[in-house]
């Protein structure tokens, strides 16, 4: 049960850093004119994502050696399976 919880953990901490980080790519790539607005910039540069991914970061490497290598492989996974199924949905639409 320990070792689950921690899974859980893991990608719940997969997806933080990746929505922390989308915020920042956005930030610079997409920038919108009106919407939320995230405090504490340097410039353009938002810092409350920044100590999100760090702090994210900081509790994946205290997890165990176990729980890092099944979060990994479950993560993989995941992006292969969407891969698959991405790939699968422009080729429905070629056909159709």
């Amino acid at each position: 049960l320990k070792t689950i919880a921690n899974l859980t953990n893991f990608t719940i901490f997969i997806v933080f850093i990746v929505v922390n980080a989308s915020v920042i790519y956005f930030r610079y790539n997409k920038p919108v004119k009106e919407g939320f607005k995230v405090p504490l910039n340097i410039g353009k540069f938002p810092l409350v994502p920044l100590l999100g991914i760090v702090t994210s970061m900081f509790m994946i490497v205290n997890l165990t050696f176990d729980v890092l290598i099944l979060g990994s492989v479950l993560v993989i996974m995941g992006m292969i399976f969407y891969f698959i199924m991405n790939m699968n949905r422009k080729y429905q639409g070629k056909r159709a």
